[in-house]
């Protein structure tokens, strides 16, 4: 499952900052950073099960893609289905990394 590190982030920060290991400027850019990271939902920390899916779902997005465009031709219904089946696993791969795996 995903774990959320935002506030582990800022807190990082506070400290450096707190302890004088950053100047203030550098501390307000890397907190409008960590801020800007935690606001997309991309300060998760993820267990290797959903790291290990969501590789799988981008190389199943490329092997989808190649095969139906190969398999069928470049004509406009290869890819379109290579399209589609493409943008649902790269989906899968996104709410994955977001959220984690569901567990049972």
């Amino acid at each position: 499952m995903a774990r959320d590190i935002g506030p582990e982030m800022l807190q990082f920060l506070d400290d450096a900052y707190a302890k004088g290991e950053i100047a203030k400027a550098t501390y307000d850019a890397k907190r409008a950073e960590a801020l800007a990271i935690i606001q997309r939902g991309e300060a998760v920390e993820l267990e290797p099960l959903d790291r290990y899916i969501i590789m799988g779902c981008h190389g199943m997005a490329v092997v989808w893609f190649v095969l139906l465009v190969l398999g069928i031709g470049p004509n406009i219904t290869g890819v379109l289905l290579g399209g589609l089946g493409t943008w649902l696993w790269l989906l899968l791969g996104r709410r994955v990394r977001r959220r984690g795996w569901p567990k049972r």
